[in-house]
């Protein structure tokens, strides 16, 4: 006798393939999203540290930038400048407790190295010793 449709054995898998196609596509997306969300900050931390470099040349001024709890600030002669947020689940640490640039010359005058991460995903922020110069690895 002959049955029109589908049999129940042949939908249940077809569920199943379904469900694991939209379980790794899932999986990709919230992995897309952390790992841009991180690069955004970064980007934006990057941008703000050659903010504060300018702003120490401009001034003549000695400028800092510090982690204090869920923000970043940037410090010209003990006044906040910048307050940065840091984003929810964005994990920042610093090698040294101040990163910071020398008045009229821009040069660095507290180096060191800001670590962000998001789930498996890590970026890098370094101030080097010398010319003040900002980099992303």
């Amino acid at each position: 006798m002959k049955t029109k449709g589908y049999a129940l054995l042949e939908l249940i898998i077809a569920l199943a393939i379904t469900a694991l196609i939209t379980g790794s596509l899932f999986l990709a997306v919230t992995n897309l999203t952390n790992k841009t969300s991180l690069n955004l900050f970064s980007q934006q931390l990057l941008h703000e540290l050659s903010l504060a470099r300018n702003i120490a040349m401009a001034r003549d001024q000695d400028v800092t930038c510090q982690i204090y709890g869920n923000r970043i600030q940037i410090q010209a002669e003990n006044k906040i400048i910048k307050e940065i947020a840091i984003p929810n689940g964005i994990q920042v640490s610093s090698s040294t407790p101040l990163l910071g640039f020398k008045g009229s010359t821009g040069f660095t005058k507290f180096a060191g190295t800001l670590t962000l991460s998001k789930k498996n995903y890590q970026e890098t922020l370094t101030l080097g010793v010398g010319f003040g110069k900002v980099q992303l690895k």
